[in-house]
């Protein structure tokens, strides 16, 4: 354990890719997920994912997704809001630049 004297925290050191559950277990899974510390969070697509989760209307309103993060963040003490973003393909997130973004 380090505890730093500075205000800053250091930045995230996990990244999550994952291929998303049903949307009731993504619901329950988001502040888990955040409680965890992690950056940056990607939903991709893959098989036997259903094809209307990616398309779901409340993955593409941040506003939504902030309320289901916020909570575990409550329960972890952290302060920062974990990135997420939702790749269609994974193939074109991880050759097509959408990685580096």
């Amino acid at each position: 354990f380090n505890e730093t004297s500075g205000g800053a925290l250091p930045p995230p050191r996990v990244d999550v890719l994952l291929a998303p559950p049903a949307l009731k277990r993504l619901e329950k899974l988001l502040p888990q997920i955040s409680q965890l510390g992690v950056g940056s969070l990607v939903l991709c697509n893959a098989q036997g994912v259903e094809t209307r989760v990616l398309g779901a209307e409340w993955l593409r309103d941040p506003q939504v997704v902030r309320k289901l993060l916020v909570p575990g963040l409550v329960q972890s003490g952290d302060t920062r809001v974990p990135r997420m973003t939702v790749a269609r393909s994974l193939r074109s997130f991880l050759f097509d630049g959408e990685l580096d973004e």
